[in-house]
């Protein structure tokens, strides 16, 4: 079962995530009650679905409600750590995934269409910084002409570290289409988009 310490990310610009440090695997018509009872050493009890903890004769639901029940463990702690993303949907999907009766769960490919995973701001920005030479004119000037106004919708902390660095780029700043944005990217607040104590520790030394 899966817990923050078999996540890995990849602190370079790609900021891939793996799976990793497994303590054990089994295929899913093997992951019963009987292999919870012989790995206990080995699980992240916090993972672990509350119906397996009962008696043998509590039904253990369908195979994905395993998996739903440990999303919703990884969400809650995670929305626990990182105050931004603890909203109203971010609650209903949590409550969702962590039902009593695992028949109510959700599958995990139902959940991933929800507008809190599919619609992020950050992931379209990086997105398109990284693909940037595969964008046509016509979408990078949409693009940069709205960047500000998208970027001040997000936390300063994840801006700093997740934006700013990739805006840096050689390949980013020789866009024709970046006129649009620079004047609010080497510009601090409240003119620019950065404060100028960040902008002083981020922007200045480049420039």
């Amino acid at each position: 079962n899966i817990g923050f310490d078999s996540i890995y990310v990849n602190p370079n610009e790609s900021s891939d995530w793996k799976l990793g440090d497994f303590g054990f695997s089994s295929s899913m018509d093997d992951a019963g009650r009987q292999l919870l009872s012989d790995t206990t050493e080995l699980q992240n009890t916090v993972t672990v679905p509350p119906e397996f903890k009962k008696d043998s004769s509590y039904p253990v639901g369908p195979l994905h409600s395993r998996d739903a029940w440990a999303a919703g463990c990884l969400m809650s702690e995670f929305s626990s750590k990182h105050k931004q993303f603890k909203n109203q949907r971010a609650i209903n999907i949590i409550n969702k995934l962590k039902s009593e009766d695992p028949s109510k769960r959700p599958r995990l490919d139902e959940i991933t269409e929800d507008p809190f995973f599919s619609n992020d701001k950050l992931i379209h920005v990086c997105r398109f910084l990284k693909e940037i030479t595969l964008q046509s004119n016509d979408k990078k000037e949409e693009f940069f002409k709205s960047l500000y106004g998208t970027l001040k919708q997000l936390p300063l902390p994840t801006l700093v570290k997740a934006v700013v660095p990739r805006l840096l780029k050689y390949q980013i700043l020789v866009q024709p289409e970046v006129k649009h944005f620079l004047p609010y990217f080497l510009t601090p607040a409240p003119q620019g988009l950065l404060p100028k104590s960040e902008y002083d520790k981020h922007i200045s030394p480049f420039i």
